[in-house]
């Protein structure tokens, strides 16, 4: 072992600084200190106050501990960064062991303790994020000194040039301590590690200074003090360090030992508690996986299910799709087109649009709730309305195809519930507008311009069904004749009135005249314009007469109105004679006077009582207030009386503050809360620190199981395995779906080996449309042929449809005819001539010839009866028309007008071998006809879309576009390289992996080195914070007592009452409340005397209002002034003085105007128009008017037979073809719309949806679209038989039931997925919310693929079921075995820790050993030590104790958990003391106390004493810790390490509490023998100290150092040494020869 020779500091600690400066400010005290002990000697440093004593010795047992408490003491007082290092360093000298001697400590020539010496030190700044660096090296401080002396100043080493310097030296160790323990290690060479530590903790205390608590110890009930000195100071020292070798690095003291295995013992009983708790979980957990497992089987099964169903469903679901998806290419035309776009039209219109469907046999209809949406006026309103004004309106039942294509139910309520919907066809919707504008709330603006508009645009642009378009154009025909027929029908009846207007004119010539003089009679009744328009003046005299009847029923209304007021009027003009209305007048003033008298005095009296009885109430009501003021004042008064004590005890206590700002309770709750925050924050980051270490463990192969470079926080291998095994089922799948596609190119490969299904297939498109189109060429050759053939056959019968009915009718009658081609073949000309006469007349070869003319005229009333119209044609005039010739132009003949060409049917007709030539000819040309057709017809079957080859086509090109066998390929070479992946991963997946995995996650994912590096700073300063919040919680404890609150409150209530000047206030207050009282009384005597006075007055208006009554009152004030009123309207008196007179003049005007109303002004009217006219021209204009009237008859008939005609024969048929359309748009639309989910899952089978080519009626259903999509449709006969046969093909596809049976499945699989979903979705939740309470079956990994599993990934779900069940049965294996060696570890530390505490009887026979060998200085024991056996029986005991504790520790913060260990810990430590150790007594023996007689500890130690009793236990017990140690070895090693065992002591503040010198002078008597293995080395700061050398040979003085002006007293100074900083002056005992000392 070794001792201290020299210790230096430089570049530390400085004074007054400002924090946010320290680098700008920087100015070391101690700077460039070296202090010598020679070799090892005790030596004694005084600093001054303020030299920095205690950081000097902060800084030098850092050095030698690394405590963490240390370094946050020091490192605001070391060097800032950017200032260079603070250095702290020692030199040890350690003798050789070969030649090695005891000398004593006391001698002086430093040569006697020869040796090697070692050199460490430590060099630090103020950043925390620095580690201070450790260094150690053999040699001494002058081989790289850390500054420079020269006498004239001090000069810091550089960093970078001290570092390399001493990196250079001899057996270096530059910054190779990674920890406190390896310091530790390399320290133990030197010093004994347990002393520098105790001498840690006797700093921290606050060391001598503060007595570091040496007597802080009180004895209990009974016990005596020595007891107390055994329990708190000597039985901790004897159970330290029991386990030798088992015990741990931090296991100093028994109860470390004890808290630390029987936590252990705890924690696995804990543990495995857990373990066997988790497995319950877990098997609990799986157990609730399975039937998440079997749901999401069954919704796979059902899927699979359904996806069988759509296969067989998938070709007519294409083939409807085709044609029934509304807006597509091929839509069949019924189905409406989508709504247009319209801009920024009306919005009504689209909402109306909307609302509209199409019925089969009325069209398109607005329903009834899209108008009442549109008017705003309830469907029952509107439909009572069309009830009631028979409008008529259909309803929405069968087959309706809304616009929206949807096909649902329309009824009012709910599905298959309420009434069905309303629907108005165009004329009907368009009335109800105006039928409900009147109807509240209505909003019908413009609303039947919208409507029409809508329902121009539905029929224009939506109705795609070309029998409605038709059927609306022939309406709007017929509806075009209908109102031209009107229109004739009306000028014909106008026509008619005319020409009876014309024969009355003639038949009553002299009646009109006489009515015409009648009327010129009136010419003075009439105005002047109208005296020759009798027709006008007849309206112009019925105005005037209702005019003057309307004209006197208001002058009676108005007589009725004033009737009253004149009766009134006259009375009171007779009540008042003579005086008339000048009396009136007096009267009325008089009544007036007196009644505003009245009104005047009541309007002041009455508010006048009012306000006096308030004023009374008010003022007999203040006096109450005013007596309660005078109490209150007298109450606060008694108040402040009552504070007053509590007040001086507040000003006492706290002194003359505002008690508003001192709050002791709530600066206590905030300490409390300060504390607790800082006890959780603690803990935080203890437990932050604890996980970190346990994730780093448990992460430690992850490189190894997951490969270098795999990130941890985004690898999920049970993602990566689910989705490799779902590629590669998906893969698998793919090829199963790829294989058809792949066989179909093979095949066509085989059989089309020259070309490509492409090519192939569009040459067969281009052959198939050539082959079709020759195939028509040929049918219709055929056709012509055969018609050809067969009219040579009958070329002898060339009549027509007409010459067929013509001679049929002849034929039944007597007349008698040839046909022209007879006539002229027997007719006498030559053949020449006979062929150009019959190419002439090739037209009307048919034509009958008649013999007579007679027999033509009666022939032709044949022919007209049957509405036969054929050319009649006279024999004769036929010979002579033949007998002028014929005429030639070309090959055209010409007889007369009539003209022909020279034509085959002519030389048939002729030439009989012709005939015969051409018959033969046709035949030929036929056969070869038919044999063309058949090669063509056996060459489209070859391309034919229905045949084998083209149906093999398709699907190779289908496969060829889709890359089948590319695809297939590919597939392949995934499937192999993916089950190579998967049996790669499945050794990522197993439970082990996963949990490296989980905690590798962690760890990255919370920075675990860089924040275990941060954590080891933060714990320290947490703990030192702990501290502080403490100490400011047990301060504020004291200020919150009960008494101070109480003097607070007193005061505070003295303060808010408003103190002392509100206590004089309270005094005025209540003296004058009591005058106030006084004054209150008199006012309220005085109000109510006014009281009194206005009710006289009252009574007095009372008896003027009885006067005003009794002559008259109110009622005769107002008869006067409505008579007075109405006297000065003069209008009004004037209308009823002349009433009578107008009246008259009125009546007899009406009688004049009646009797001229009485003359015929129609006959007069006749008579004016035709007036100078003669009888035969009125019959010439009668007669053109007749013939005009029947004209206009004939067209009205005419048009009325057209629109008949059309109404029954045309637009029935077209109408029949309009709803076999809507009928086959319905059924194909609406399995279209049932079959939509259908058609979306069939799509995303494997093989996709079906071609509809290839169903069996694409063909049909395409000739029908072709067919309704020409825009030339004009026939229906055989359009229709094509429509209904599509529609008997698509009702023939019974979807019904295999759609039911697919929606019945569909919606078990979506109950069934639901029930999945709910059942995952819940397992996952709680799972989850377990994982957070760390209480889970299943860690996130799996909670994740458990949720992320589908049905259709159910089976990788298995896979980890299987999985799981694996993994817990391997847990229950691991579990069983952890219990066996738990119970049995658990046994063996609780007999091995009973055995180990018995070492406690050694360890006192160690210490009695050393104390003997100190008869004049020692300490004396006397105690029993418990058996073997009662100690167990008290670790049993103390286990449960522990267990309680750690339970109630349970959800504390780690500071929390600290602070209850250390405790626990106490509590430990006393019940081992307790129950080990009874009947104990401790005695002492010091020359310095009681004249060195043996004694007792006791309490009446004084300070000193009790310091030198410590200071006498601290070198005792130093030896015995040596001895203790060398209990192992043999005697002769023992001696001989007890030789070398040096122990070092640095002591802070020692002797500041002594004064006596013979008292520490005998407290260190045993320096003296313990020789040179014992170092103390004293800091203290007196000015007044006087050393003895004897007892340190060494000492320095050290005072800081002013400037040069004398500011300060100085008693030595140092060259080179600057004003501010600390110098020394040292004294040794023999002088030595030393090298630039200072």
């Amino acid at each position: 072992m070794s001792l201290i020779s020299r210790v230096e500091v430089t570049n530390y600690l400085t004074e007054g600084i400002n924090p946010n400066r320290r680098s700008a400010d920087w100015k070391p005290m101690l700077t460039g200190i070296t202090l010598r002990t020679d070799g090892g000697k005790s030596a004694l440093v005084n600093i001054t106050n303020g030299g920095g004593k205690t950081s000097l010795v902060e800084l030098l047992l850092y050095l030698l501990s690394r405590d963490a408490r240390l370094l946050k003491k020091i490192r605001e007082k070391v060097a800032p960064k950017n200032r260079g290092y603070t250095h702290a360093r020692i030199e040890f000298r350690t003798p050789p062991e070969d030649n090695y001697s005891a000398p004593s400590l006391l001698e002086v020539d430093p040569l006697n303790l020869p040796g090697e010496t070692h050199v460490v030190g430590v060099a630090l700044n103020d950043d925390i994020n620095e580690q201070p660096i450790f260094y150690s090296y053999s040699g001494t401080l002058e081989d790289s000194p850390c500054y420079l002396y020269d006498r004239k100043s001090i000069a810091q080493v550089p960093d970078n040039a001290f570092a390399a310097a001493t990196r250079a030296l001899r057996g270096c160790k530059w910054n190779r301590f990674a920890n406190r323990l390896e310091w530790e290690d390399h320290i133990r060479l030197f010093l004994p590690v347990e002393v520098i530590r105790r001498n840690v903790v006797y700093q921290l205390k606050g060391s001598d200074d503060q007595n570091a608590s040496f007597f802080d110890f009180k004895p209990r009930g009974g016990e005596s003090h020595d007891s107390a000195f055994f329990r708190a100071v000597v039985a901790p020292d004897l159970l330290s360090n029991l386990l030798s070798s088992f015990a741990e690095e931090d296991e100093s003291a028994v109860e470390d030992t004890l808290l630390k295995s029987l936590t252990q013992i705890v924690r696995a009983d804990k543990e495995i508690a857990a373990k066997n708790k988790r497995l319950v979980v877990r098997e609990e957990g799986i157990a609730k996986l399975e039937p998440i497992l079997a749901a999401g089987r069954k919704a796979r099964q059902l899927q699979q299910e359904c996806d069988g169903l759509l296969r067989k469903l998938r070709s007519d679901v294409a083939f409807l799709r085709y044609f029934g998806v509304q807006g597509s290419r091929y839509a069949l035309p019924g189905l409406p087109r989508s709504l247009p776009r319209l801009g920024e039209q009306d919005p009504r219109i689209l909402t109306a649009l909307k609302g509209m469907a199409i019925l089969p046999d009325e069209g398109i209809v607005l329903l009834d709730k899209a108008l009442s949406e549109l008017s705003g006026v309830e469907v029952r309103v509107i439909s009572q309305v069309a009830d009631r004004k028979q409008i008529m309106s259909f309803s929405v039942k069968a087959q309706v195809i809304d616009f929206a294509c949807d096909f649902e139910n329309l009824n009012s309520g709910s599905v298959k519930g309420g009434h069905y919907r309303k629907g108005y066809t165009k004329e009907a919707a368009v009335k109800l507008p105006d039928l409900l504008a009147n109807i509240s709330g209505a909003k019908t603006t413009g609303l039947k311009e919208v409507l029409l508009h809508a329902f121009t645009i539905a029929e224009a642009q939506i109705d795609t069904n070309p029998g409605s378009r038709q059927v609306r154009a022939l309406e709007a025909k017929k509806h075009g004749l209908l109102e031209s027929a009107q229109s004739w029908e009306a000028s014909q009846a106008q026509l008619a009135s005319d020409v009876n207007k014309l024969r009355l004119q003639v038949k009553d010539r002299a009646e009109n005249q006489g009515a015409w003089d009648d009327f010129v009679g009136l010419g003075a009744l009439l105005p002047e314009d109208l005296r020759t328009e009798p027709m006008l003046a007849k309206t112009w005299l019925s105005e005037q007469f209702d005019d003057l009847q309307a004209e006197a029923a208001q002058r009676n209304t108005r007589r009725g109105e004033l009737n009253r007021v004149w009766r009134e009027y006259t009375e009171v003009l007779d009540h008042h004679g003579l005086e008339g209305l000048q009396g009136a007048q007096e009267r009325l003033e008089s009544l007036q006077t007196l009644h505003d008298t009245i009104q005047t005095e009541s309007r002041r009296i009455l508010p006048a009582i009012t306000e006096a009885s308030k004023l009374a109430r008010g003022l007999q009501l203040a006096v109450q207030p005013l007596s309660d003021a005078r109490d209150k004042a007298s109450r606060l008064v008694e108040t402040f009386e009552q504070l007053s004590p509590g007040v001086q005890r507040f000003v006492t206590v706290f002194g003359a503050v505002d008690p508003s700002t001192v709050n002791p309770t709530g600066d206590l709750t905030k300490a409390s809360k300060a504390h607790s925050e800082t006890q959780v924050a603690l803990r935080s980051v203890t437990d932050e620190r604890d996980n970190l270490w346990r994730l780093k463990a448990q992460s430690a192969t992850f490189e190894e199981i997951f490969g270098a470079g795999t990130d941890a926080l985004t690898y999920d291998p049970i993602k990566r395995h689910t989705n490799t095994l779902e590629e590669l089922s998906t893969v698998r799948q793919d090829l199963g779906a790829l294989l058809p596609h792949k066989e179909a190119i093979e095949a066509f490969n085989d059989r089309f080996p020259q070309a490509t299904p492409r090519v192939w297939l569009e040459e067969a498109g281009r052959t198939l449309g050539r082959l079709r189109e020759e195939l028509r060429i040929q049918r219709e050759l055929e056709t012509s042929l055969r018609k050809e053939g067969k009219a040579i056959e009958q070329m002898r019968s060339v009549d027509d449809g007409s010459f067929e009915a013509a001679w049929a009718i002849l034929a039944a009658s007597p007349v008698r005819a040839v046909r022209l081609h007879q006539a002229l073949q027997s007719a006498a000309m030559s053949p020449a001539e006979r062929l150009d006469a019959m190419s002439a007349l090739s037209g009307m070869l048919s034509a009958p010839v008649f013999e007579t003319i007679e027999d033509l005229n009666e022939a032709a009333q044949l022919l007209e009866g049957a509405c036969a119209w054929v050319p009649l044609i006279l024999k004769e005039a036929l010979s002579n028309a033949l007998s002028k010739g014929v005429a030639i132009n070309g090959r055209v003949r010409t007889l007369g007008f009539i003209g022909g060409a020279t034509s085959r049917r002519v030389r048939i007709l002729l030439e009989p071998e012709f005939a015969r030539t051409e018959l033969e000819r046709v035949a030929r040309e036929l056969l070869l006809c038919q044999s063309a057709i058949a090669l063509t017809e056996v060459g489209l079957s070859e391309v034919a879309p229905e045949g084998d080859g083209y149906q093999l086509a398709l699907k190779a090109k289908a496969a060829l576009d889709a890359r089948a066998d590319e695809r297939y390929n590919t597939s392949l070479t995934d499937a192999n390289r993916l089950e190579e992946l998967l049996s790669q991963l499945k050794g990522q997946i197993e439970p082990q992996a996963r949990a490296v995995l989980e905690a590798a996650k962690e760890f990255k994912k919370l920075d675990g080195l860089a924040r275990l590096s941060e954590l080891s700073l933060l714990i320290p300063l947490a703990e030192t914070e702990l501290q502080k919040a403490a100490d400011a919680k047990e301060a504020a404890e004291g200020r919150a007592s009960h008494e101070n609150l109480t003097a607070r409150d007193d005061a505070l209530r003295h303060s808010k009452l408003g103190g002392d000047a509100a206590y004089a206030a309270a005094k005025a207050a209540y003296a004058n409340s009591c005058e106030e009282v006084e004054i209150a009384a008199a006012k309220a005597a005085d109000a109510q005397e006014e009281l009194v006075r206005l009710d006289e007055e009252q009574s007095e208006l009372n008896r003027k209002q009885q006067a005003f009554e009794e002559d008259g009152g109110e009622q005769v004030r107002s008869l006067y002034q409505r008579v007075l009123r109405f006297a000065a309207c003069a209008e009004d008196l004037q209308f009823m003085r002349g009433f009578e007179a107008a009246s008259q003049e009125i009546s007899e005007t009406l009688g004049k105007i009646a009797a001229a109303l009485a003359v015929n002004f129609e006959r007069a009217d006749a008579f004016r128009a035709h007036q100078g006219k003669s009888d035969m021209a009125l019959l010439e204009e009668i007669a053109r008017k007749e013939q005009d009237a029947d004209q206009l008859k004939a067209k009205a008939e005419d048009a009325r037979a057209g629109a008949e005609r059309i109404a029954r024969a045309d637009v029935p048929n077209w109408q029949r073809l309009a709803k076999a359309i809507h009928e086959i748009a319905f059924e194909v639309g609406s399995r279209v719309a049932r079959s939509k989910a259908a058609a979306t899952q069939a799509a995303n089978l494997e093989e996709g949806a079906a071609v509809p080519e290839a169903h069996a009626g694409y063909k049909q259903a395409m000739a029908v679209f072709e067919a309704l999509s020409d825009p030339a449709l004009e026939s229906y006969g055989a359009v229709i038989e094509s429509v209904e046969a599509l529609a008997q093909t698509v009702q023939a596809m019974d979807l019904h039931e295999a759609l039911q049976q697919h929606k019945a499945v569909a919606s078990e699989l979506a109950t069934a997925a639901e029930q999945y979903r709910d059942q995952n979705t819940r397992f996952c939740s709680a799972a989850l919310e377990a994982a957070q309470s760390r209480d889970s079956a299943f860690n996130a990994l799996e909670i994740e693929e458990i949720g992320r599993a589908t049905p259709d990934t159910i089976e990788a779900l298995g896979v980890l079921f299987t999985q799981l069940q694996a993994s817990l049965s391997k847990e229950r294996d691991e579990a069983k075995q952890a219990m066996t060696i738990a119970i049995q570890t658990a046994e063996d530390t609780l007999t091995q820790l009973a055995g180990l505490i018995q070492s406690a009887i050694d360890n006192l026979a160690t210490l009695n050993k050393v104390m003997g060998r100190y008869p004049q200085g020692r300490f004396f024991f006397e105690t029993q030590i418990t058996g073997k056996a009662g100690v167990q029986d008290i670790l049993n005991e103390l286990k449960l104790d522990v267990e309680r504790a750690l339970r109630d520790q349970d959800g504390q913060s780690r500071g929390m958990r600290r602070g209850n260990d250390t405790q626990l810990k106490t509590m430990l430590r006393e019940r081992l003391i307790e129950c080990v150790f009874t009947n104990t007594e401790v005695q002492f023996v010091n020359g310095g106390i009681w004249g060195g007689r043996k004694s007792h500890v006791s309490g009446k130690l004084s300070t000193g004493q009790k310091i030198a009793l410590e200071f006498m236990w601290i070198v005792r017990q130093a030896e015995y810790e040596i001895e203790r140690g060398l209990q192992e070895m043999t005697s002769k090693q023992a001696a001989k390490s007890r030789a070398k065992a040096n122990r070092v002591i640095l002591i802070d503040g020692i002797f500041s509490t002594l004064s006596d010198r013979r008292i520490i002078k005998e407290a260190l008597n045993g320096l003296r023998d313990l020789g040179g293995n014992f170092q103390i080395i004293g800091f203290l700061h007196s000015p007044n100290w006087n050393n003895d050398f004897a007892v340190f040979p060494v000492y320095h003085v050290g005072k800081k150092l002013v400037n040069q002006e004398g500011d300060g007293l100085v008693s030595f100074r140092e060259l080179g040494r600057e004003p501010g900083t600390v110098g020394f002056v040292s004294a040794i005992t023999q002088p030595l020869l030393l090298e630039g000392a200072p």
